[in-house]
């Protein structure tokens, strides 16, 4: 007589392929920690998974979610958007960022610079050369980054963003429906040695120079199995059927 998988081999299967934060669920303090250094319109909630992030003059805002995910290996996808992009003078844009500092982590500069320990992907815009820009950072210090021409928040499009981090390696994907662009792979140091554990809370972090609206939407977080992983467990489950023959 032949049994089903087992339902501990399925649930193993089941978790692994989950995502572990889907949408942004009106910013619901359960689950969402904000917090807003400015004078500007606060935070806005547009709907359950579309965020009014930045807003009015100069502002640095930062939200977490209240959960640690593990952060070994991961994908995040979101949406961007900005409008009334205005002449810049400090750093202006949004960052995902994975943290230990804790959820009322703020900093300067795009609202990242000073969080530490923590890694940021950030999507900048500069009014000089009106390009938009992205650059991985760690430990709450902001360096150089590169254009991610032709994709350009310039032209009030919607920007689709993919963020992928395994093996010490960071890439990151964004199209605006027409084009794209494609990193090359940063190389950071172990994310778990960063952080001081497998685990951290994530989020966003934003600034603006002179009232630039950016909007969020879309995302998602998924704690990406370890390479193998999924087949080892496929096979937990066929063996526990297999014993269960009579």
């Amino acid at each position: 007589m032949k049994y089903p998988l087992s339902l501990a081999g399925i649930a193993l299967i089941t978790s692994a392929a989950s995502a572990d934060i889907t949408g942004f669920g009106g910013l619901d303090p359960a689950h969402w920690t904000t917090n807003v250094d400015d004078d500007g319109v606060p935070i806005g909630v547009i709907n359950d998974d579309l965020i009014h992030f930045t807003s009015g003059a100069q502002n640095r805002r930062s939200m977490w979610h209240n959960t640690p995910q593990d952060i070994t290996a991961f994908e995040v996808s979101f949406t961007y958007l900005a409008s009334t992009i205005s002449a810049s003078g400090p750093r202006q844009g949004v960052t995902f960022t994975i943290q230990n500092a804790g959820l009322d982590a703020l900093g300067t500069s795009l609202g990242y610079e000073g969080i530490t320990p923590s890694l940021a992907v950030s999507i900048e815009t500069s009014t000089g050369p009106g390009l938009t820009f992205t650059g991985v950072y760690t430990n709450g210090v902001i360096g150089s980054s590169l254009p991610v021409s032709p994709v350009n928040a310039f032209d009030f499009q919607d920007i689709d963003v993919t963020i992928q981090y395994a093996d010490s390696r960071v890439t990151v994907h964004m199209t605006d429906g027409v084009n794209s662009y494609d990193s090359p792979s940063f190389i950071v140091d172990d994310l778990t040695s960063i952080l001081g554990g497998s685990e951290g809370f994530v989020g966003f972090t934003g600034s603006t120079a002179n009232g630039s609206d950016q909007f969020l939407s879309n995302f998602r977080f998924t704690t990406v199995p370890a390479p193998g992983s999924l087949p080892v467990l496929s096979l937990l489950g066929i063996s526990a059927m297999r014993r269960r023959r009579v």
